[in-house]
């Protein structure tokens, strides 16, 4: 994994994190042929095998393109690190349909957990890696037994989150 691009937002930070192909700006992975694509007004759209069509669109200034639905993972994890949380053998079939369907493009924290979402993400999206994008919030400090304790964006704590979110 390569860290692509850090964007402030709202309480943290976000990370663009992608590997493989993903890193060359025009990806044209899953792509249909010239004659199936469909222009969108600056968007595109990609097959997904099945029939269906994912629009597609440029994220920020980095080159890469994303599908224009995000799945977001926060609901995934250890339920015994959050009640609401389904373990991963029930997000993993949900996951490997939203790719089937199209999704490229999937939202993270080291906070969901913590670090327990990052891993599931990761260890889900393996086979499929070099086409999909992940992105990743930070910026939260934590104790020792893990709970959130605050906020930081200082430079070292930001490194330190990305690095870790890319070994997870």
């Amino acid at each position: 994994g390569e860290l692509l691009d850090v964007d402030p937002v709202a309480h943290g930070h976000r990370a663009t994190l992608a590997s493989g192909s993903q890193r060359r700006a025009g990806h044209e992975g899953g792509r249909l042929s010239s004659d199936g694509a469909t222009g969108l007004g600056g968007h595109e759209a990609h097959g997904s095998g099945d029939g269906t069509i994912m629009q597609t669109t440029r994220l920020g200034g980095t080159g890469l393109r994303v599908s224009r639905l995000c799945l977001g993972m926060m609901s995934y994890g250890s339920p015994t690190s959050r009640a609401w949380m389904l373990p991963e053998d029930a997000a993993e079939p949900i996951v490997r349909h939203a790719v089937e369907a199209g999704v490229t493009f999937f939202d993270t924290a080291e906070v969901y957990g913590p670090y327990v979402n990052e891993e599931l993400v990761g260890e889900t999206l393996a086979p499929v890696r070099d086409k999909v994008i992940i992105a990743t919030k930070f910026g939260f400090r934590f104790d020792q037994e893990g709970r959130q304790v605050g906020l930081s964006s200082r430079p070292e704590l930001i490194r330190q989150a990305v690095d870790g979110s890319l070994q997870r």
